[in-house]
Formats: structure tokens, C-alpha cells, sequence
């Protein structure tokens, strides 16, 4: 059953498409204790894919031209990892994720990463290591993403890391909430 801002709530209002983000740093999510963020945000996208996807009560939408008219039957959902610490730096994960539907990665969130520091910790909480911005496994899989037409999403980036996303990225960048 669907317990999310409901796909019947989207169908009412009349919304084109909404963005399902699997979080991908789930290091103090009791929920996934004992899961990596590989497989806890493998286990999220599962279940949208088998869910309200398979059951057509959302379209998945792989490209621009799948995102319905507003007030369709049934309005889009494109996929989305919010927190690159699933990728554990490897670029090939950028590769799978895309193959599974995901079309937008939130790089950083609550946690620095392989891919890059984030801009403010929660409270009582340990962000980890900052690296002072961008690493080099970062650009590698910045310059994935936007070489198959993924879109990064820099929120919560720190002010280093934002900067050094945006001098290589040869495609526009979004800031979806900061």
C-alpha cells in the first residue's frame, strides 16, 4: 500500500509528475541497520519498481517526453536517489541506477561522501571527513551523470563542492531545495 504524499493525491490535484527520491545515506536510519547504502537505496527504488510503478498507478518517466499532461490519468514519477553515498564512488553504479529508472541524483545530503562535502550537518550527528570539495571520483561521476543525461542536483552542497560542480559541468545543474 502506498503511504508516500499518495499518487491519489497527485491524480487530484492534477500533477504532471512528482520525483520518488530514495535516500541514499542512510546512516541513521534504524530501518536499514545492517543494510549499505547500495542495498537500503536498492531496497527503496525495489519498491516503488514492484509497487506503484508495476502497478501502472504511476508512469515512470525515463525522459522528458514520458512526463504526462497535468491532470492525466495517471501522472509521472521519475526516480531519484537523494545522497550520492550509494554510489561508494564507483561510476558504474551511476550506470546500473540509471538502467533501474533513477534520472536525477541528489549528489550530497546529510553525510560527506566519495562524490563531495555537504553544507551543514544535522544536529547531534557526525557528517564524516570533509574533504575540501570536490574529489576526484566526484568529477568522475559528475561527468557520468551528465555525459548519459542524468541530472545532478546540487542541494546541500557545500559552497566548495557547488563551485566545483558547476566549473566542469558542461549541462545545467539543479538546486532542488536548500
Amino acid at each position: 500500500k502506498d503511504h508516500s504524499a499518495s499518487y491519489q493525491f497527485m491524480k487530484a490535484i492534477g500533477a504532471a509528475a512528482v520525483c520518488y527520491s530514495a535516500i541514499g545515506d542512510i546512516h541513521n536510519m534504524r530501518y536499514y541497520a545492517g543494510l549499505s547504502t547500495y542495498a537500503a537505496t536498492l531496497r527503496q527504488l525495489r519498491w516503488w519498481l514492484d509497487g506503484v510503478i508495476r502497478e501502472e498507478k504511476v508512469k515512470l518517466v525515463l525522459k522528458t517526453t514520458d512526463i504526462p499532461e497535468p491532470g492525466t490519468a495517471t501522472p509521472g514519477a521519475i526516480l531519484g536517489i537523494e545522497g550520492g553515498d550509494a554510489l561508494s564512488g564507483k561510476v558504474d553504479r551511476v550506470d546500473e541506477f540509471y538502467k533501474m529508472g533513477v534520472r536525477i541524483i541528489t549528489v550530497v545530503h546529510y553525510h560527506n561522501n566519495e562524490i563531495g562535502d555537504i553544507m551543514k550537518a544535522r544536529p547531534n550527528s557526525d557528517p564524516g571527513p570533509y574533504r575540501g570539495g570536490l574529489s576526484r571520483e566526484g568529477r568522475v561521476i559528475i561527468d557520468r551523470m551528465q555525459e548519459i543525461g542524468m541530472v545532478v542536483d546540487v542541494a546541500h552542497t557545500e559552497r566548495t563542492t557547488l563551485q566545483q560542480i558547476a566549473e566542469i559541468s558542461r549541462r545545467p545543474l539543479i538546486d532542488s531545495h536548500t
